[in-house]
């Protein structure tokens, strides 16, 4: 259980950084608060609250 916890945080530490890489490589076109909205419409969904 303990190691499934680690890979968890590990995983979202990866989802953050590539997300922080894509804000600064992408167009300033795309704004920061829609991706943001649509990333936690995306992980509510999967979690399974709106």
């Amino acid at each position: 259980m303990v190691i499934k916890l680690i890979e968890l945080s590990l995983g979202l530490l990866l989802i953050g950084l590539i997300i922080r890489l894509l804000q600064t490589f992408l167009p300033r076109q795309v704004k920061d608060t829609d991706l943001r909205y649509r990333l936690r419409k995306v992980i509510g969904n999967d979690i399974g609250c709106d």
